[in-house]
């Protein structure tokens, strides 16, 4: 045995039943429960060896601290001279969290699964934050998925007679006139919903069916020199319709008052 490592566990672990951060869960204890963690604790630092004796007796008092959480009185018991912890990124921490990270996917599943009795120690995303993608974000910032696809915070649909707004992790919608699309918008093929006119033929299939990059539509990006391009849909029209009275294209572009006069 060392004299001088028997004293430094006895001291350290005294805090078990000195601090007044462990008043109220001892209250709850009785005097032999709390004697033996005392124990506990003195054995556990007095093994280790001499280069983690830090970390076997902040497991020890770790361990007390769940077990009061348990009973109902969580401990902020860590800080800078006693076991502190540094928490990277964003992320704060906490004596007494769900096991497991909030995420975007919890708001739109509506999940519980981390909701348990008792916590957990360690990092967590601070309050009216979730985890996504290796950080942490405003719960406004989490995208929509809706099928197969993922829009991002912001995004607005117009889908099955309502126009739908990505809010939150979820689509919040308002009915609205479903008969046609906004002249600046392009109409899915399969089931209606409206585009913005930017999203048609940039590479990417912002339709489930993929109507908004159809080669069909996208070949005609290419118009000829006796064809007039839209502007914001890219259908090709003759020249001979340009400017005509009559608007051949959606956006009205064909009739534009500065290139018609």
């Amino acid at each position: 045995n060392n004299p001088v490592k028997t004293i430094w566990s006895r001291t350290q672990c005294n805090i078990i039943k000195s601090s007044a951060a462990f008043q109220q869960c001892r209250e709850v204890m009785s005097q032999s429960h709390i004697d033996r963690y005392v124990a506990d604790c003195e054995k556990a630092t007095c093994w280790c060896d001499g280069d983690s004796d830090s970390d076997c007796l902040c497991d020890t008092i770790a361990h007390f601290a769940v077990v009061c959480d348990s009973l109902g009185h969580p401990v902020e018991w860590r800080h800078q001279n006693l076991c502190p912890v540094q928490c990277g990124g964003d992320m704060i921490y906490s004596s007494s969290n769900r096991p497991c990270k909030a995420t975007c996917l919890d708001l739109i599943n509506n999940s519980t699964q981390c909701d348990v009795l008792g916590g957990v120690e360690g990092c967590f995303c601070p309050p009216g934050t979730v985890w996504h993608e290796s950080r942490c974000i405003s719960s406004a910032q989490c995208p929509c998925y809706d099928g197969m696809y993922l829009y991002d915070s912001g995004t607005v649909l117009k889908k099955d007679c309502n126009i739908c707004a990505c809010e939150e992790g979820k689509f919040a919608c308002r009915p609205t006139n479903c008969s046609e699309c906004l002249q600046d918008e392009f109409k899915c093929i399969t089931n209606e919903i409206c585009i913005h006119q930017s999203s048609v033929c940039n590479g990417i299939f912002d339709c489930y069916d993929g109507s908004d990059e159809s080669s069909d539509l996208c070949d005609k990006k290419n118009c000829t020199s006796e064809q007039f391009q839209c502007k914001l849909s890219g259908e090709c029209i003759n020249s001979s319709q340009l400017c005509d009275g009559v608007a051949h294209c959606d956006d009205g572009s064909d009739e534009d008052k500065d290139k018609c006069g």
